[in-house]
């Protein structure tokens, strides 16, 4: 049997290959975005070449980036995600007792295709009463922001590419410019520090030049072939250190992925990484970007 074959370009000089049964979208546009089925993991957003998630694992990802940051918060009423994506950030969100989810993206489109093709990862979470859609630049939206403070911020971005719309809101930059609008906790996916070592060990060195306490959570997602990282950042909270047990009660719905083992394990971090982050200099400017196809 002849196969279709995706390859996910995770460097220069590395991939990562998966074999597709049907082809469901492909669009062009101020992205490229492509819904694809695997045959390993069931459907798979692809943007601007590169996998955001996918039907049988996304859970793990989804669920590493937003509890932490939101069991962290004391009385998380309001969010603010920017990367509305697929909807599955904002799904996790609304398993807590939230007022408002204010949620950023700069592709219209791409959220209309997730809307209409992935509903197993949004759950009708765009037409939650609760949710506000904004379509703009998140640099952009962030500059301009007049209002109250943020309890949770989450940054739920495409990865940092050469030619990618995301590059920018990796810098020193956009996060001073970000906290200005986080009361508790701030988190951002961090990339992977076997994938693209340099890149994540620059991220953390960047938000510890702004936060008190920067956390960094890993967590293995299958359909990346590799370890993720989560970076959680606050002033007020060391998220690593944070006893989980008594404020997962507040969660409404399932989780198959967090909990307070999990958290406790997502920040035993091993001692390579560790070194990794210790020993990085360089901050992520506008003017000296990471691409995490050169590490």
């Amino acid at each position: 049997m002849r196969l279709f074959w995706y390859f996910d370009e995770q460097s220069n000089y590395s991939y990562h290959a998966h074999a597709i049964k049907n082809l469901i979208a492909d669009v062009e546009g101020l992205q490229d975005v492509i819904v694809a089925e695997s045959y390993s993991f069931g459907k798979m957003l692809i943007i601007d070449q590169l996998i955001q998630s996918a039907e049988h694992d996304e859970y793990i990802y989804h669920e590493s980036l937003i509890h932490p940051a939101m069991v962290a918060s004391d009385d998380p009423e309001r969010v603010l995600i920017i990367g509305a994506g697929e909807g599955a950030t904002i799904r996790e969100v609304l398993k807590y007792n939230v007022k408002e989810v204010v949620a950023v993206d700069v592709d219209r489109k791409a959220v209309e295709i997730a809307e209409k093709y992935l509903e197993t990862w949004h759950k009708g979470s765009f037409r939650d009463p609760r949710v506000r859609l904004i379509f703009q630049d998140g640099f952009d939206f962030v500059r301009q922001y007049k209002g109250e403070p943020f309890d949770v911020v989450v940054l739920d971005l495409t990865d940092p590419t050469e030619t990618s719309r995301s590059r920018n809101l990796y810098t020193i930059e956009f996060y001073k410019e970000v906290k200005k609008l986080v009361k508790d906790v701030m988190v951002t996916q961090g990339t992977s520090p076997y994938q693209s070592p340099h890149s994540f060990s620059r991220l953390v060195k960047t938000l510890r030049e702004i936060y008190n306490y920067v956390s960094v959570g890993l967590s293995f997602v299958p359909s990346f072939d590799t370890v993720w990282a989560f970076i959680f950042c606050s002033d007020k909270v060391n998220v690593s250190k944070l006893n989980v047990k008594n404020r997962l009660n507040r969660v409404m719905g399932e989780l198959r992925y967090y909990d307070e083992i999990t958290h406790k394990n997502m920040f035993l971090l091993p001692k390579d990484v560790r070194k990794l982050i210790d020993s990085e200099k360089t901050v992520v400017t506008l003017s000296n970007p990471i691409n995490i196809r050169e590490g």
